[in-house]
């Protein structure tokens, strides 16, 4: 993957946080579902299917994460979708390496 210009923020529940890894740390106090491990692609296969078909989840989430990291000019600059990307990946539960 191309290194993003801008440093990658994380926002999760409208808190920016400095990495991926505090990002997570976040979600696992919360009500997220815990992560399935890279290695088992079945569940992570499944987890995603189960996101996918869940339309009032997905549409929420995505909607939910495009207006905090799009902010008022509504555009996504590259580090800002990678951001938006890796924590959709921590809120549904699945490794980032499957997005």
């Amino acid at each position: 993957m191309l290194q993003p210009k801008s440093p990658v923020k994380y926002i999760v529940n409208g808190r920016e946080y400095a990495s991926l890894e505090e990002a997570k740390a976040a979600l696992a106090g919360g009500s997220s579902q815990p992560p399935v491990a890279k290695e088992d692609s079945a569940g992570n296969l499944a987890r995603i299917n189960l996101f996918l078909n869940n339309h009032n989840m997905r549409d929420t989430l995505i909607d939910k994460l495009f207006s905090q990291y799009s902010g008022a000019d509504r555009a996504l600059q590259q580090h800002e979708v990678v951001g938006l990307c890796q924590c959709m990946c921590a809120q549904i539960g699945i490794d980032e390496s499957f997005f």
